[in-house]
């Protein structure tokens, strides 16, 4: 049975980067950008709408929702909703043929009822680390415009995350593990996770 690892994050928290060196530690197939790339391709989709369409939710000021629960049609096929419909293909598709590591884009929930070993984790850490980090490794010129990019961010993770699962995306029931990416920083939180994983296959 193939093993999918399903990771939500905080922006600046690290997660993209730890989900690719625990990728590089269990030799997994590892998802984050790639999948916007698969999607535009089988849905043939521009790159640049399918850039803008990806991990955003609906405006419910603008589209009424027609429907309970995640796959069903709403009444307007919208470039976001073509584009979750799309990864949630793939992503399930990748799920049965490999084992995987993703990042982002509710992957935990749709793969809730598939015949695999499913490991979900959320990684966090406090506001001013993640301020400190991205002033490090991105292109934001102060704590002002780092903090803006970050409620925007999250924000816009948890409205895309919430619509499409009707679930509450910081919630910490709705993982098997909640992590302070601060605490051990990215490399060693890299490190327990691989760990951690290998742990739970051998109980399974």
């Amino acid at each position: 049975m193939k093993t999918s690892i399903c990771i939500s994050r905080e922006y600046g928290s690290g997660g993209r980067e730890i989900g690719q060196l625990l990728a590089q530690k269990l030799d997994y197939h590892f998802y984050d950008s790639k999948l916007v790339d698969l999607a535009a391709e089988k849905g043939s989709l521009t790159h640049k709408n399918a850039v803008e369409a990806d991990e955003q939710a609906i405006n419910p000021w603008l589209y009424t929702p027609m429907y309970t629960g995640m796959y069903s049609d709403i009444l307007v096929n919208t470039e976001p909703e073509k584009m979750f419909k799309l990864q949630s293909e793939i992503i399930r598709e990748k799920a049965q043929e490999e084992n995987c590591i993703f990042v982002g884009r509710s992957a935990d929930a749709i793969l809730e009822d598939e015949e695999i070993n499913l490991i979900s984790i959320y990684i966090y850490a406090p506001l001013d680390w993640r301020i400190t980090r991205l002033m490090e490794t991105e292109d934001y010129k102060n704590q002002r415009d780092t903090l803006v990019a970050i409620r925007k961010k999250d924000k816009q993770r948890k409205n895309y995350y919430n619509y499409y699962t009707g679930r509450e995306y910081a919630d910490p029931v709705n993982y098997d593990l909640c992590i302070n990416s601060s605490i051990l920083g990215i490399w060693n939180t890299a490190e327990v996770l691989s760990e951690y994983v290998k742990y739970r296959l051998k109980i399974q």
